[in-house]
């Protein structure tokens, strides 16, 4: 079992998201860029949509990130969810996926590092991660970060389901 919970901070996870076919998932958000209203720039950072509707994160004297906002969503208390975020590419060599389901000093990280240069608009990355909501969470939290300055990352979704049953987790 591979599960990320609130309890266990800077816990590394690698693999591919599988499915129990007989379970369910319930789409809570799947935000696929028509505007910027869910996102904001993180600390040396902007943000943009660029020409083929997706959001251009740029890293601008230090490191920087792109941030699904913390009130846009709110968890059921210890809950079983899976949140995901499309990259359509970059010139980053190296970002990470971070994510709270509680509040922002209490960061988790998830999927370790990832080079987006391969993503593409027809094949984009997708960096996901399966936790368990904490049982005192007020919100949600989640960014890519660690661009490098001078650096950019393309966003193209972003997809939150609750695990309703079954068994979905990280093949390792």
């Amino acid at each position: 079992n591979s599960n990320i919970s609130p309890g266990t901070a800077a816990l590394y996870d690698t693999g591919y998201i599988i499915e129990d076919k007989n379970g369910s998932l319930t789409t809570i958000i799947e935000d696929n860029i028509a505007s910027l209203d869910n996102w904001e720039a993180g600390t040396n950072s902007a943000i943009s949509l660029n020409a083929d509707g997706n959001i251009l994160a740029a890293a601008t004297g230090g490191t920087g990130a792109v941030k699904f906002k913390t009130d846009v969503v709110t968890l059921e208390t210890d809950t079983k969810y899976i949140a995901q975020i499309g990259i359509a590419g970059g010139t980053d060599t190296s970002v990470v996926l971070r994510m709270d389901d509680e509040e922002i000093g209490g960061v988790k990280y998830c999927n370790g590092y990832s080079d987006v240069r391969s993503g593409t608009n027809a094949d984009p990355i997708h960096l996901g991660v399966r936790f368990t909501s904490d049982s005192t969470n007020t919100g949600f939290y989640m960014y890519v970060g660690n661009i490098d300055d001078g650096s950019t990352v393309i966003v193209s979704s972003f997809k939150l389901y609750k695990i309703t049953s079954g068994n979905y987790g990280v093949a390792v």
